[in-house]
């Protein structure tokens, strides 16, 4: 009966360091409405078209209206064209708390072989997430999973796009506050017109749980076993 009652406290505390790792809040980054003073809009290209990229709020598309609908005009010629659309009504600070590690979700429509990829301005520099493609022209809803500073490299061009994966973001203690966003890549080989929406989107931030909160537990699940021998 001891030993019973011993082992339900050791799945007790094993419980509660569990809930430590819970405790350390996540934060979340949304936005379902995207008013126009909340994003801006910055392009690459790698080619000799002529480009026209636009991105407004739009009350006539979405998952449900409104969104963000990014408008594309191209000349003759083929281009590569990368659109960045950053959210500017936030930032998240790594010096404010243990960053470990993100998620980011979206509604995306537009043509099946854009090319999406999640994004970090962090110092001036323009991180991206691997880049996907989308596979379908119908609206889906897409996910990074979990990632981590790594898991982002620095974008060099819309060529490609071209990436150096030897340079990420920093998510230390030191680290700068940074933002958030979205890129879509697509390779236009002659004249086209392009119409992306963009919409629920999501970023989770999980923080690194608290060292010394997850000591304690381990000292009590530690005193327990000694008990249980």
């Amino acid at each position: 009966m001891k030993k019973a009652r011993l082992r339900f406290r050791v799945g007790a505390v094993l419980i509660g360091i569990a809930a430590v790792g819970i405790s350390q809040a996540t934060v979340v980054i949304s936005d379902s409405t995207f008013a126009n003073g909340n994003w801006s809009l910055s392009v690459l290209t790698s080619g000799s078209a002529t480009t026209n990229i636009t991105a407004t709020q739009t009350n006539f598309f979405g998952n449900p209206a409104p969104s963000r609908r990014q408008s594309s005009t191209i000349g003759t010629g083929g281009v590569e064209v990368l659109a960045a659309h950053q959210y500017l009504a936030a930032t998240i600070d790594p010096g404010s708390f243990a960053l470990n590690e993100m998620r980011f979700t979206m509604d995306l429509t537009g043509a099946a072989t854009t090319q999406y990829s999640f994004a970090i301005w962090q110092n001036g520099f323009l991180y991206a997430s691997p880049f996907m493609t989308k596979g379908t022209s119908s609206q889906l809803t897409f996910t990074s999973g979990v990632i981590s500073a790594l898991d982002f490299a620095e974008v060099l061009g819309a060529g490609g796009p071209a990436v150096n994966t030897m340079s990420n973001p920093e998510w230390g203690p030191t680290g700068s506050a940074f933002s958030v966003g979205i890129l879509l890549y697509n390779n236009y080989p002659s004249s086209a017109n392009g119409l992306h929406t963009i919409d629920n989107f999501v970023v989770e931030v999980n923080p690194v749980p608290e060292p010394s909160l997850l000591l304690v537990g381990g000292l009590a699940l530690a005193a327990i076993c000694r008990r249980m021998r």
